[in-house]
């Protein structure tokens, strides 16, 4: 068959045409004779045959595919096609009527299947080469279906920490001891950092300010003046990451006096506010620019 001439398109047409598709669940490839030419509609109810009678065609059965208001038909070749809206005479056979659409292009021409094609068959015939095309049920009853939202992943429930355990972070800041930089395990533990005494009495041995550690019976006991016996595990540097940090149980008792200090275990040893220590054993403590110092010639001052 020859191909025929393009029609323009009716202005209820080029509207549809305008409008945003919407992408539908379940799309359905109509079968074509054709390579290279996909017939495309967005969403199927259901599907059967149907007899027409066309004045061009003769009688042949077609395809039927019912389709909610709302879907879409896209047919994506460089080919003559048409949609004429079909009449079913009494003998149930229809008949193709008023063309409603025809057009001879390169581009997908797609389609809304809107109100105003609501209720009513309408024939799809693509003249390439030779088509009897199919036909298309619009329905008024339906809804296109909407593909599913994958369910959000449930967030992990965080365990409520105990009262008191607060969350120790690693810190950035740098510290320097009598313009040294020094390598200690230091946690931040709201907006303070917390030293391993430990590490502080490292860092000190040696200096004016150095003082002695022991434990024992769940007492820290700091001397003063006395120089510090070191265990090996000083100075092991950052933290890898965060930690949970309880309120220490120990009792701190520095050089014979029970002192009244804030202090966390964290991983089993214990932690100190820098400036505790520095206002018990009188050495100086200032920040500036993420850099903690210590300097032993000086006095604490707040």
């Amino acid at each position: 068959m020859k191909l025929k001439k393009a029609l323009s398109l009716s202005l209820a047409l080029v509207l549809s045409l305008a409008m945003a598709v919407p992408a539908f669940a379940a799309p359905l490839s109509v079968p074509t004779p054709y390579t290279g030419l996909q017939v495309t509609l967005s969403d199927v109810t259901a599907e059967g045959t149907a007899t027409v009678h066309g004045s061009w065609s003769g009688t042949v059965d077609l395809k039927i595919y019912t389709v909610p208001v709302g879907s879409s038909i896209t047919i994506d070749s460089y080919c003559d096609k048409s949609i004429s809206k079909c009449v079913q005479g009494a003998d149930g056979v229809y008949t193709s009527g008023d063309t409603v659409y025809r057009g001879y292009s390169g581009d997908n021409a797609t389609i809304v299947w809107d109100e105003t094609y609501a209720n009513a068959v309408w024939w799809v015939s693509v003249w390439q080469i030779d088509s009897d095309g199919f036909l298309v049920k619009v329905d008024s009853g339906s809804t296109p279906t909407q593909p599913e939202k994958p369910a959000e992943p449930e967030k992990p429930v965080e365990p409520a920490k105990p009262a008191g355990v607060k969350t120790a972070n690693p810190t950035n800041d740098k510290l320097m001891v009598n313009g040294a930089e020094k390598a200690p395990t230091v946690y931040k533990i709201g907006g303070s950092n917390y030293f391993k005494i430990r590490d502080v009495a490292a860092v000190l041995n040696g200096t004016e300010k150095q003082f002695a550690v022991g434990y024992s019976g769940g007492k820290v006991t700091v001397t003063s003046g006395q120089p510090y016996e070191a265990t090996g595990k000083e100075l092991a540097g950052p933290p890898s990451g965060a930690k949970d940090a309880a309120p220490s149980n120990d009792s701190i008792v520095i050089d014979g006096t029970e002192a009244s200090l804030t202090v966390y275990k964290i991983g089993g040893s214990n932690y100190f506010k820098l400036r505790d220590l520095g206002e018990a054993l009188d050495f100086h403590v200032g920040y500036s620019g993420g850099k903690v110092t210590i300097e032993t010639d000086k006095p604490y001052s707040k």
